[in-house]
């Protein structure tokens, strides 16, 4: 209800006298002869009304103010306006309607707006100032509409809509700072419809859209003029008229056509005298995805019509095209239909092309001149033009005067074919009418005869007789048009249609199926997903039933390596370019894309250039698993925009660059695994990383630079991690927060930066104060970067060169493993002599079950491995009273080792003469005999005996 009535509901009984309080919507509708229509009572009313309210939330909040006959005027409603439109989206509306009719324009607040519940956003007639146009803080924004607005862009050369799926941009004003220097740039990854209507300023760039479906873009007489439009217009080569920074030139860039390349639907209409469309047309991209387009008669002038050909060569899967011809519409007088031979295609045109519409207001010189285009590229060849409202206009022109071979010719297409049973049943009495209406005021009867003589009719002496001769009326003339009819059939006998030889003939017999086809539905395609992609696509050849089961195949492999039938780059990008057209977005459980390896870098750049396209279009399939393993001569940046899919689980990325938004993985609340390898990953934020869904997070042999600078330390937060590893990085090693649900973890520090800058002096008598500065480790020496993220784990590998100091900095304010039951540590741990991190962490694990040692051996193969238990008696106290087995890895039995030993005896882990634990040796050098090993051994501990 209206506001008003909604609130008038208080008085039918008493538990409705707050009901209206929360109701879930709010339409504030002050227009001529609306309640609330004076500005007074509006204000009056507003204010009682939300006091009333509160914050009760709302999903639709609608302020309609003015309209034609009464605009309003009264400024101090305009300042309340724009308390009531932020009260809405304080209420956490969903849906927000503004549409003012004001004098002067309402102009509002230079304020973004912040809301995690505003889904669509409608403005009319208002100033939209700059920082309004930062939707940055509506992250689940998905519907923008502008209408009759004033949109202020100030500095900002480009403006991300980054949530957004639908944008209608409707007779506004675009205004810039930076008009006369550059274009506005719009930046709407995730955009699915587009409209662009009419709007006033210089045309905006668009940039790359890959989730577009469809797109309207009209061009009025505004900004974009070329400036030789009044003589040589189409001669120009726009240098002279586009100077702006950004497009300078004329041909360094598109302005609007590359952002619309990715749609299926699509109309352009411009006005002649703008150049925007000429321009991007010579660099046009390839509209891949394109099955429906909408141009007007811009595209069909100069008489060549260079720009309808080209547009026609790039769309390559076009199916429907139609051409809007010097009527303004939506409604046109004439409009024909048309469709293309599949025998006399030409090859300029797209093998799926089925339909070609021309609507208009009447048929002249310069619809003719299109018709003979569209016949020359064999539209309409063999088959028909077809309408009821343009065949009147050739029959009428047919019979008044002199017919020209263009238009008998055409006449003839129109008439021929298919079509004609259609036209028959639907327009020969008018036809014959209107030929004796002519007779009988023009004397020119023998026209309809003329005419007659082109259509294979069939009972039209039935038809004649009863619709438009009375019988008995005219019989001469009767006579005359039997011997008419009689030479129609003639001709219609000679015009046999050689596709109805066919029709007769019995269908085949239907085989059983059997084998393979007898399997249930999705299972075949479940089976095709395990084939390289290329193998997959070779089954269309086995059978008629299997013609298209590979564009549903459940999982798509491309791989490009050496030896592999796609290895060459020109190939994959001929392949890819027509498989993902005709798989129109079937859904995906697994996608992976592995190209280059080794032998054969990838360094096409065409190639790379689509990469991000592909990676992309997988998400859009709604894949559960992708996985892009790219070798390169050089490490290949993904786009920043952040993944958005609610079916992603999977994600493994090798040798890719990714930067800041991409690793927001808001977008993706199902994602579990995420794998890292080869990769350089850059955050620029004080905001921690981070993975809220991720239950497997594993990270290896890439460049961490997720500081907000290279004197700040990154931090990564991932609160539902179960398994962790981190192996062989560069850069600073990241801060991890709490992981409560930590399983196990392996950390690796070799190749970080974080190195003591004592290490060839003193390195263990430093307090790495020095080394690690309070810029980076956010709250300096008192917090731990490592040790109290992987405190719940219950089974750690932490391994570590000894001169990187993370491990021995954490150490000093070591945090209870109070989970840990498995432990496995290098020998950085061991060292000095009085191992003290060693006896730290041990003393820190209360309930650990099983310790190894790796010492001073790479692995994974040692050449010695030593195992032991404890005895139960005599047990050091400040151990764990679960540790069960100790097991030291080692090259070689060395002095280092017997350190090692004599530290574990102190804690009873190997036991003295008297209390004798059970150690056994097992080894991988074959050529030592047992006795060998025990006299080669039996000095390292005394009272140890050798199994």
């Amino acid at each position: 209800l209206p506001v008003e009535e909604a609130v008038r509901t208080c008085v039918l009984a008493r538990r409705w006298r707050h009901r209206w309080k929360s109701a879930a919507a709010l339409r504030i509708l002050s227009t001529g002869g609306q309640f609330l229509e004076p500005a007074e009572k509006l204000r009056e009313f507003m204010d009682r009304l939300l006091l009333a309210r509160g914050g009760a939330p709302l999903d639709l909040c609608e302020l309609r103010l003015g309209d034609v006959d009464t605009l309003l005027e009264d400024e101090d409603v305009f300042i309340l306006v724009d308390r009531w439109f932020r009260h809405a989206v304080g209420c956490n509306v969903q849906v927000l309607r503004l549409c003012a009719r004001t004098y002067p324009i309402m102009h509002l607040d230079d304020l973004p707006l912040v809301s995690q519940h505003l889904t669509r956003l409608e403005l009319f007639g208002v100033e939209v100032p700059v920082s309004l146009l930062n939707f940055s803080g509506c992250p689940n924004l998905e519907h923008l509409v502008f209408e009759s607005c004033n949109l202020y862009f100030g500095s900002m050369m480009k403006v991300l809509f980054q949530s957004l799926k639908h944008l209608r941009i409707t007779l506004c004003a675009l205004f810039s700072d930076l008009v006369s220097k550059y274009r506005i740039r719009i930046s709407a990854p995730n955009l699915v419809s587009f409209v662009l209507d009419h709007f006033m300023g210089s045309t905006p760039i668009l940039e790359s859209m890959p989730s577009l479906r469809e797109a309207s873009v009209k061009i009025g007489d505004y900004a974009d003029f070329c400036k030789l439009w009044k003589t040589n217009y189409w001669d120009c080569n726009c240098e002279s008229c586009d100077l702006y920074g950004d497009t300078l030139g004329g041909s360094s860039s598109c302005v609007i056509l590359k952002g619309l390349s990715e749609a299926k639907s699509l109309l352009l209409i411009s006005q002649p005298g703008m150049y925007n469309f000429k321009r991007d047309l010579r660099c046009c991209p390839t509209f891949s995805n394109l099955k429906n387009l909408w141009l007007n008669d811009y595209w069909c002038i100069p008489d060549d019509f260079r720009l309808l050909a080209c547009i026609l060569e790039h769309s390559p899967i076009l199916e429907k095209l139609t051409l809007q011809l010097f009527s303004k519409g939506p409604k046109h007088k004439v409009e024909l239909e048309g469709s293309i031979s599949p025998t006399e295609r030409s090859a300029a045109n797209s093998e799926y092309l089925k339909t070609v519409e021309v609507k208009c207001s009447v048929v002249d010189e310069r619809i003719l001149n299109v018709l003979r285009f569209l016949h020359v590229i064999n539209i309409c060849k063999q088959n028909r033009f077809s309408h009821a409202s343009m065949f009147m206009v050739f029959a009428t022109n047919f019979i008044c005067r002199r017919k020209s071979n263009d238009e008998m010719h055409i006449l003839t297409s129109l008439v021929s074919g298919t079509s004609r049973n259609v036209l028959l049943s639907h327009y020969i009495g008018i036809l014959l009418k209107v030929g004796v209406v002519f007779y009988l005021m023009c004397k020119k009867f023998w026209a309809v005869v003329d005419l007659l003589l082109f259509l294979p009719v069939k009972n039209c002496r039935l038809m004649l007789i009863t619709t438009v001769i009375a019988p008995g009326r005219c019989p001469v003339l009767m006579k005359i048009c039997s011997v008419v009819i009689l030479c129609a059939k003639a001709v219609a006998k000679s015009m046999v249609d050689t596709r109805r030889l066919f029709d007769e003939m019995p269908p085949g017999k239907k085989l059983d199926a059997s084998g393979i086809d007898a399997l249930p539905d999705g299972v075949t395609e479940h089976i095709l997903g395990f084939l390289p992609t290329e193998d997959a696509v070779r089954t269309c050849v086995l059978a008629r039933s299997w013609r298209h089961r590979w564009k549903s195949a459940a999982a798509l492999r491309i791989i490009s390596t050496s030896g592999e039938f796609l290895a060459p780059v020109d190939r994959l990008r001929e392949f890819m370019d027509h498989l993902l057209p005709a798989r129109d977005g079937a859904p995906l459980d697994l996608c992976e894309l592995r190209l280059g390896d080794l032998n054969t870098l990838l360094t096409d750049q065409a190639v790379l250039s689509r990469v991000d396209h592909w990676f992309r279009h997988a998400v859009g399939c709604n894949v559960q698993v992708l996985k892009l393993h790219m070798v390169t001569n050089s490490f290949h940046e993904l786009d920043d925009p952040p993944l958005v899919s609610l079916h992603l689980t999977r994600l493994e990325l090798f040798g890719v660059v990714l930067q800041n938004s991409f690793l927001n993985f808001s977008g993706c609340p199902n994602l579990e695994r995420l794998e890292f390898e080869n990769c350089n990953l850059e955050w620029n934020s004080t905001s921690p990383v981070l993975f809220q869904s991720l239950k497997h997070l594993r990270i290896t042999e890439c460049g961490l630079a997720l500081g907000v600078d290279l004197d700040s330390r990154g931090c990564i937060s991932a609160p539902n991690l179960v398994s962790l590893v981190l192996e062989k990085f560069f850069g600073d090693t990241p801060l991890f927060k709490s992981m409560p649900s930590l399983m196990e973890a392996s950390v690796t520090l070799d190749n970080c930066e974080d190195r003591c800058e004592l290490w060839h002096a003193n390195y263990w008598d430093c307090n790495s104060e020095s080394c690690d500065t309070f810029a980076k480790t956010p709250v300096g020496n008192n917090n731990s970067v490592l040790l109290e993220g992987l405190s719940k784990a219950q089974s750690l590998l932490l391994i570590s060169e000894p001169t990187v100091y993370i491990f021995k900095r954490d150490m000093r304010r070591c945090p209870m493993f109070n989970n840990l039951k498995k432990l496995w540590l290098d020998d950085c741990w061991c060292a000095p002599d009085d191992f003290k991190m060693l006896a730290c962490i041990l003393e820190h694990s209360p309930i650990l079950e099983k310790l190894t040692l790796q010492l001073f051996s790479q692995g994974p193969n040692h050449k010695m491995e030593l195992e032991g238990s404890i005895s139960p008696i005599g047990r050091s106290p400040v151990i764990s009273e679960y540790l069960k087995t100790v097991e030291v890895k080692c090259e070689v039995v060395d002095e280092r080792i017997l350190k090692v030993l004599r530290f574990l005896r102190v804690f009873n882990i190997f036991a003295s003469d008297t209390l004798i634990p059970e150690i056994a040796l097992r080894h991988q050098v074959s050529r030592m005999s047992r006795c060998d090993l025990f006299l080669h051994y039996q000095h390292l501990v005394a009272g140890c005996s050798f199994r």
